[in-house]
């Protein structure tokens, strides 16, 4: 990645709460020391050894590496000891974000060009420069015959970043969908508007992403014609029809197992009792209210 000849830093710095919170002076000027390194470049993402860090801020490499332990818990920055990567965190949503297309193109060539063992980082830092990007671009002009400084210059946003964005998904997939959808919270619902339109997988992440639990567990929930959904209709209706008689093979009237057997005797049972005709229950009735008049 190209490196600068100059930097620039919010005037709002020393009002952070992220700066203040530091414990020392040290820890603060290291972190000023990130931002002007000659090691630095426009992404904010870039080797920087614990000795020229250190050397840098006048300390010991002791000091040093407790300075960025700090550093990385109060979020301001990301530091892989072992590769010796620095990711300055938030760099692309401040003073460092493309001001123009042409810029987009020169910073999209160096993510396509540059791969660093640490993908977590590499991510994270490619994922806050398109939305940092997306959140520059959408004040710059459609137009190509507009006056402005930076004309056309949304058009050619989207003509360099749809295909940037579609390569490296390529590369990377599902991680970096997940990192761009993290990245974009706490984002306007326009600027999440711009970054869906770069990408058509994106938009469907964050729709899928969006979605509510299931309130079931999922073993609770089975497609239809599930095989235990058939077992359940079948037992169902095995008790529905357990009093009616069976039908059974062409050898006569002998049931075929010891369970139509017995269903065939219940059967026989219930048939073989006598029932009384309408007539016979009246003529019952009368003779016993009857009874209870001889025995009042």
């Amino acid at each position: 990645m190209a490196n600068r000849n100059f930097a620039q830093i919010s005037c709002t710095l020393t009002s952070s709460k992220k700066i203040r919170g530091l414990s020392s002076d040290g820890s603060r000027w290291a972190y000023i020391c990130a931002h002007l390194s000659e090691l630095g470049n426009y992404a904010g993402l870039f080797r920087y050894p614990v000795v020229i860090w250190a050397s840098d801020v006048g300390k010991t490499i002791d000091e040093m590496k407790t300075y960025i332990v700090e550093l990385e818990a109060a979020g301001l920055i990301e530091y892989d000891f072992d590769e010796e990567i620095i990711r300055i965190v938030s760099w692309f949503h401040k003073k460092n974000a493309p001001e123009n297309a042409s810029r987009v193109t020169s910073l999209s060539r160096d993510y396509n060009e540059r791969e660093i063992d640490n993908t977590g980082i590499f991510l994270r830092s490619l994922s806050e420069f398109v939305v940092g990007s997306s959140k520059r671009a959408i004040y710059w002009s459609d137009e190509e015959n507009s006056n402005a400084r930076t004309r056309g210059d949304r058009v050619k946003f989207r003509e360099t970043m749809k295909p940037f964005l579609a390569e490296m998904l390529t590369r990377h997939g599902e991680q970096l969908l997940a990192a761009l959808y993290d990245e974009m919270q706490g984002c306007s619902e326009t600027v999440q508007n711009e970054i869906h339109t770069l990408s058509l997988p994106l938009m469907q992440f964050s729709a899928k992403a969006k979605q509510p639990p299931c309130d079931h567990p999922d073993t609770t929930v089975r497609p239809y014609g599930h095989v235990d959904d058939m077992n359940m209709k079948r037992t169902r209706n095995e008790n529905e029809n357990e009093n009616v008689l069976p039908e059974f093979s062409e050898n006569g009237d002998q049931p075929e197992t010891e369970h139509q057997e017995a269903v065939l005797e219940e059967f026989r049972t219930k048939s073989a009792t006598p029932k009384r005709s309408s007539s016979h229950a009246s003529q019952a009735a009368k003779d016993s209210a009857l009874a209870r008049g001889v025995a009042s």
